[in-house]
């Protein structure tokens, strides 16, 4: 429960992690910048179109389903309460409607995503992705909705971000 609050999946500032992260960021950052304060921050705007999810997965259910069996733990309170497995249920981008050729209702439509991923991981294995990546409607079918995608999976790669995935989200 902590990493999903924590850190969350595959989010598109929709959803409750990005906004925590981003409301904290702008409480915090002033006292960084201008320790002496010299200035105030009046406004925080957030834009962008872009999801860079590194080392996630977009169906946490698939994860926490898969930790529990590899722990002998029921899917079942007290292990994994029924109220935040409703929760993941609600805010699980895989739960949205990601396939939809509608942009009002696809949290992903116009957006572009890079999903790097190792490919040995054997905490967060890539087929949780993949159904996922593999569906997900960013756009009309054009090269340039095409291009909005790109997935690197990192071969020889455990669960960790390297130079390499990192550099290949430019």
């Amino acid at each position: 429960m902590d990493q999903y609050a924590m850190i969350g999946t595959l989010k598109i500032l929709t959803t409750v992690g990005d906004a925590v992260d981003t409301s904290f960021l702008a409480d915090f950052l002033p006292f960084y910048l201008f320790p002496m304060g010299e200035r105030t921050i009046t406004d925080f705007v957030v834009s962008g179109k872009i999801g860079t999810p590194l080392i996630g997965t977009p169906d946490y259910a698939k994860l926490v389903e898969s930790r529990t069996a590899e722990s002998n733990v029921s899917m079942a309170p007290p292990y994994v309460p029924h109220s935040f497995m409703e929760y993941v249920n609600k805010t699980n981008p895989a739960n949205m409607a990601y396939t939809s050729q509608n942009a009002s209702i696809n949290p992903f439509y116009g957006k572009k995503l890079f999903a790097g991923s190792g490919g040995i991981d054997p905490l967060v294995l890539f087929n949780y992705s993949s159904e996922f990546l593999s569906n997900v409607v960013l756009g009309p079918d054009t090269n340039e909705t095409k291009e909005s995608l790109q997935i690197y999976l990192q071969p020889n790669t455990t669960h960790q971000v390297t130079n390499e995935s990192t550099f290949k989200t430019h």
